[in-house]
């Protein structure tokens, strides 16, 4: 999802809640920071009915993997990373950049999983890149791809064998195969060997 910015002023989330912090955030069992900026006039349209409801009307902003980790399931989404962001004073008047939605709910990943994967910092299963692609209303193949236009279809050579009964020479695995290169041919080469790589190491398993 793309990036969004947002102005406001850094209200106290622990305000309501038994335990208060002194930075005003709340400390998450997963590692993540929980905060609240009360929206300047103009961004309005980004409080929904959950954030009237469970967030004093305020918007919850997130920085991830910044304290110690207790959640079991959330552990391996952490290691070996942490995020070192200050958060400025309760009442500071501040502009965010961040994504904006429900792209947790809507995927069932961890936010925190979902950033290392956007920063390189772990290569998922294909299996896993099915799940946001589901979610975002999208071929698996555009998570691998960039711009506007899908990358010029390669010049493939062709298969020097007299074996006419080989995989994909005929029938409905021709088509089959067809298909794969068709979506194969749309990714930059970078992504593609990125995806062969992880077939290399399904198939191996």
């Amino acid at each position: 999802m793309e990036c969004i910015a947002v102005t406001g002023t850094i209200t106290d989330a622990t305000a309501t809640q038994s335990k208060h912090q002194a930075d005003g955030t709340r400390h998450e069992k997963d590692g993540d920071t929980h905060g609240w900026l009360k929206v300047d006039s103009g961004f309005e349209n980004l409080i929904n009915s959950g954030n009237m409801k469970d967030e004093n009307g305020n918007l919850v902003f997130e920085i991830i993997c910044r304290f110690p980790v207790t959640q079991t399931d959330a552990k391996a989404a952490c290691q070996g990373y942490a995020d070192h962001i200050s958060v400025p004073p309760v009442g500071s008047h501040v502009r965010i950049v961040g994504r904006y939605g429900d792209i947790e709910k809507r995927t069932g990943l961890l936010r925190c999983y979902i950033s290392r994967v956007e920063n390189g910092h772990t290569v998922p299963a294909i299996e896993t890149l099915e799940k946001p692609a589901r979610a975002l209303e999208m071929p698996l193949y555009q998570l691998f791809c960039e711009g506007q236009e899908p990358p010029k279809l390669p010049n493939v050579l062709k298969r020097k064998s007299s074996d006419d009964n080989a995989w994909g020479s005929v029938g409905k695995d021709a088509r089959y195969l067809s298909k794969i290169r068709r979506v194969l041919a749309k990714i930059d080469e970078g992504n593609r060997k990125l995806l062969l790589d992880m077939t290399q190491k399904m198939s191996n398993r």
